[in-house]
């Protein structure tokens, strides 16, 4: 499936081209934990396996587990697209975050989660 991405002032590209525009930093990933926390740990779980109180009630499939490497070999911009737009049960955050908050967490969930 190829998703195309178009952000503010640039052309539609295919999501795995885009980058984040917001480097991997120390305050990045801070910024990006507490939003996690706000926003996806009820679903996604301390962890990311998937096994929040809310990713508990689902019925027919968890939460994606964040470690794995569907996600983790997932480019940044097709991240920022799933949380722009939701995917089968989970929401959309592009109201809910703003598209900077939305890299941050990116940032988090790449360098918190899956193999270390």
């Amino acid at each position: 499936i190829k998703i195309r991405m178009s952000l503010p002032g640039h052309p539609a590209l295919p999501a795995a081209a885009i980058t984040t525009p917001v480097p991997v930093s120390d305050g990045s990933i801070q910024i990006g934990s507490n939003l996690y926390e706000i926003n996806c740990r009820v679903c996604h779980g301390k962890t990311g396996v998937g096994d929040g109180p809310v990713g508990q009630k689902f019925a027919t499939k968890a939460p994606v587990n964040l470690n794995e490497a569907y996600t983790q070999d997932q480019a940044d911009g097709q991240l920022f697209f799933t949380l722009t737009r939701g995917r089968g049960l989970m929401p959309l955050y592009r109201d809910a975050l703003s598209p900077e908050e939305r890299w941050h967490v990116i940032n988090y969930v790449k360098t918190q989660f899956g193999e270390q």
